[in-house]
Protein backbone atom coordinates (compact mmCIF):
# COMPACT_ATOMS: atom_id res chain seq x y z
CA UNK A 1 0.00 0.00 0.00
CA UNK A 2 2.85 2.36 0.72
CA UNK A 3 0.83 4.91 2.68
CA UNK A 4 1.80 5.95 6.17
CA UNK A 5 -0.80 7.66 8.34
CA UNK A 6 0.52 10.93 9.76
CA UNK A 7 -1.55 10.43 12.91
CA UNK A 8 -3.91 7.86 14.37
CA UNK A 9 -7.11 9.67 13.47
CA UNK A 10 -9.97 7.63 12.06
CA UNK A 11 -9.72 9.30 8.66
CA UNK A 12 -5.96 8.68 8.35
CA UNK A 13 -6.30 5.04 9.41
CA UNK A 14 -9.19 4.48 7.01
CA UNK A 15 -6.88 5.46 4.14
CA UNK A 16 -4.69 2.43 4.94
CA UNK A 17 -7.59 0.03 5.47
CA UNK A 18 -7.74 0.15 9.27
CA UNK A 19 -10.46 1.11 11.72
CA UNK A 20 -10.26 1.81 15.42
CA UNK A 21 -11.95 -1.20 17.00
CA UNK A 22 -11.81 0.11 20.58
CA UNK A 23 -10.69 3.68 21.25
CA UNK A 24 -10.30 3.08 25.00
CA UNK A 25 -7.71 0.32 24.60
CA UNK A 26 -6.56 1.50 21.15
CA UNK A 27 -7.27 -1.77 19.38
CA UNK A 28 -7.20 -1.60 15.61
CA UNK A 29 -9.09 -3.71 13.08
CA UNK A 30 -8.23 -4.52 9.47
CA UNK A 31 -11.06 -3.63 7.12
CA UNK A 32 -10.08 -6.41 4.68
CA UNK A 33 -9.72 -9.48 6.92
CA UNK A 34 -11.19 -8.37 10.25
CA UNK A 35 -8.02 -9.06 12.27
CA UNK A 36 -7.93 -7.11 15.55
CA UNK A 37 -4.65 -6.09 17.18
CA UNK A 38 -3.28 -3.74 19.74
CA UNK A 39 -0.07 -1.98 18.76
CA UNK A 40 2.59 -1.58 21.43
CA UNK A 41 1.80 1.67 23.18
CA UNK A 42 4.97 3.61 24.06
CA UNK A 43 5.44 5.45 27.31
CA UNK A 44 3.92 8.90 27.65
CA UNK A 45 5.22 11.46 25.20
CA UNK A 46 6.64 8.87 22.81
CA UNK A 47 5.41 8.23 19.31
CA UNK A 48 3.76 5.04 18.12
CA UNK A 49 6.22 2.64 16.47
CA UNK A 50 6.63 2.80 12.72
CA UNK A 51 4.08 0.54 11.05
CA UNK A 52 1.77 0.30 14.08
CA UNK A 53 -1.14 0.40 11.63
CA UNK A 54 -0.05 -2.62 9.56
CA UNK A 55 -2.32 -5.65 9.75
CA UNK A 56 -0.57 -8.68 11.32
CA UNK A 57 -1.84 -10.72 8.34
CA UNK A 58 -0.11 -8.39 5.86
CA UNK A 59 -3.27 -7.08 4.21
CA UNK A 60 -2.07 -3.48 4.13
CA UNK A 61 1.68 -3.86 4.61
Amino acid sequence: MGANPKNCSESQLRKVGVEIHCPHTFKLQCVKCGQIWSPNIPSRGSRLHNGYWKCPNGCNG
